[in-house]
């Protein structure tokens, strides 16, 4: 065995002298201040320092172990319990200095946290060598080396011998679920660490690990609760991310939208957010305990709309019962029907849905009978960019049932102020799916999101976070992989200054397709949904920017 390994894995019985061995044991555990709640008369009870000394070192672990988990499972203040567990482990080894790393359990992702007795240059140097040894005891292991000097594995870092590092040990903060750090201890004296203290220290680093976990859970959901309060404070409508002047005025006119209970329109360009707002709206309105039924009208052909709206009626075999395939009226009695891309609803689908609107009554294709419904129409439209709500087109025989004022959910680039919020709520969501992701945006990183022109507006913005945010993360996101996740996602390249918003309409759409083409890996109908128009005109718009439609 190594010299520098440590010498309680032995039995601490062989070849020493009994009376040495109880003096030390007693000295081990003499703080009392480390004696959170001792164990009273059972320390006294069942022998004395002539006992076997197996069993009194046994007695004042499990004091020493009894005491501090007393302490550190009581306090769930993260902040605090960092500060904790690092003196009492201090404390316990009989260390000079500690430092507190906390992350994932390889080297990279464990992150210093709190040192003590350590301060500026001196801390860097330190952290280097933990660094080596939090190499050396990654996955779990422990690492310790009675004398840093004379041990072959540091004995050549020239900051060993600056810091007069002799006695040197890393523990692993693990717990069943995983390790969520590791703890550095060291004394400029060889052999510093008490004999018997490594696996007391051992058990203490299992539980730290444990109530580091509880604490963050508690911080986490104390989080929540606050996030949740907040939003009951602002209001119903605080799912509509903004505090711009946009989004105030928005926020107002679906209130009154929600509470006239009378057929709405939407108007927006892609990724606003309009199916969002029209949830909020029968959230809010007196239909809330009633059906939502959401439709997409870019992905179903005019000529099969009617029967996905009022159902069909088909006459069954000879002598058979005839079958009927129920339309989304038959699923939304007294509640919403919601309808996006609704310029692509036909007109007779329109005359047909109007009538629905204003008498009640609706006629599966096919059918002679007419069945009763009491709904809530909201359509929303789809604008181009640069597009203003006149240029919104919807059947004939709808267009007097949807009354001003029509809601004009504002695009992204004109509501710059509200991305850092809108960062925040995508952030907490992606945490809230893998809490162990860490996420943090400097400040030129930021900067960059804000001011990009959005052609993609919300949508595109959740797209190029979630892939900045994919992978382990322990530092934070730099402006320059926010351009490169720009360029990938295809809204790469700002506007130039005095030119935002005046593309050409065309350089928008192609830019729109190629990205929508990406994300979709070239899945051509798929492409066509996203982007809320029939596959055929997709196919045409294709050909039209030299790209072959098939390739």
């Amino acid at each position: 065995m190594s010299p520098n390994e440590p010498k309680e894995e032995q039995d601490p019985r062989k070849g020493r002298d009994l009376p040495d061995y109880v003096e030390e044991i007693e000295a081990i555990a003499a703080d009392d201040d480390l004696l959170e709640n001792p164990a009273g008369p059972s320390s006294q009870s069942s022998g004395s320092v002539g006992d076997d000394p197996i069993l009194v070192w046994e007695r004042r672990r499990f004091a020493h172990l009894k005491g501090i988990t007393c302490t550190v499972t009581a306090e769930l203040d993260y902040g605090a319990l960092i500060q904790t567990i690092l003196a009492r482990m201090i404390r316990a080894a009989r260390a000079e200095r500690g430092i507190l790393f906390l992350g994932r359990s390889d080297p990279p992702g464990l992150v210093p946290v709190l040192a003590e007795n350590i301060e500026g240059q001196e801390l860097r140097q330190v952290e280097r060598v933990s660094r080596t040894i939090l190499t050396e005891g990654a996955r779990g292991r422990t690492v310790f080396t009675a004398d840093a000097l004379e041990d072959p594995r540091f004995k050549d870092v020239a900051s060993v011998r600056v810091n007069r590092m002799r006695s040197v040990l890393c523990l692993p903060l693990t717990h069943p679920s995983g390790q969520v750090g590791a703890l550095y201890l060291d004394s400029s004296s060889a052999r510093a660490f008490p004999d018997g203290t490594l696996a007391l220290l051992r058990d203490l680093a299992e539980v730290a690990a444990s109530a580091l976990r509880n604490a963050r859970i508690h911080a986490d959901l104390a989080t929540e609760n606050r996030r949740l309060r907040e939003i009951r404070a602002e209001g119903p409508w605080s799912r509509l991310a903004g505090r711009s002047a946009a989004m105030e005025a928005i926020r107002g006119q679906a209130a009154t939208a929600a509470a006239l209970d009378q057929p709405t329109l939407i108007l927006g360009e892609p990724g606003t957010g309009r199916s969002l707002l029209a949830q909020v709206i029968h959230e809010r309105s007196r239909r809330a305990n009633g059906p939502f039924v959401s439709c997409d009208l870019s992905v179903h052909a005019r000529k099969l709309q009617r029967g996905l709206l009022f159902g069909r009626a088909r006459a069954g075999a000879q002598g058979s019962r005839p079958r009927s395939e129920p339309g989304l009226l038959d699923q939304v009695d007294r509640g919403v029907l919601y309808l996006a891309n609704a310029e692509r609803l036909g007109e007779d689908s329109g005359k047909d849905l109007a009538r629905a609107l204003l008498e009640g009554r609706f006629r599966p294709v096919g059918s002679q009978r007419e069945q009763r419904v009491d709904l809530r129409v909201i359509l929303s439209v789809t604008l181009r960019p640069g597009e203003g709500p006149d240029a919104a087109r919807i059947p004939r025989a709808l267009d007097p049932l949807f009354p001003e004022p029509r809601l004009l959910v504002p695009p992204l680039r004109e509501r710059a102020e509200d991305v850092p919020l809108l960062m925040d709520r995508i952030v907490r969501q992606f945490r809230r799916a893998d809490a162990s992701h860490q996420v943090f945006f400097d400040s030129d990183a930021i900067a960059v999101l804000r001011d990009h022109p959005w052609p993609g507006n919300v949508r595109q913005l959740e797209h190029v976070l979630h892939r900045l945010m994919l992978g382990d993360r322990n530092r934070p996101i730099e402006a320059a992989e926010v351009r490169d996740a720009l360029d990938a996602s295809g809204g790469g390249g700002d506007l130039p200054a005095g030119r935002r918003g005046v593309r050409t309409l065309r350089d928008v759409e192609a830019e729109e397709i190629r990205r929508a083409l990406r994300e979709t890996k070239g899945n051509k109908s798929e492409t066509a949904r996203l982007l809320g128009i029939h596959r055929n005109t997709l196919l045409t718009k294709l050909k039209r920017m030299g790209m072959h439609p098939d390739g």
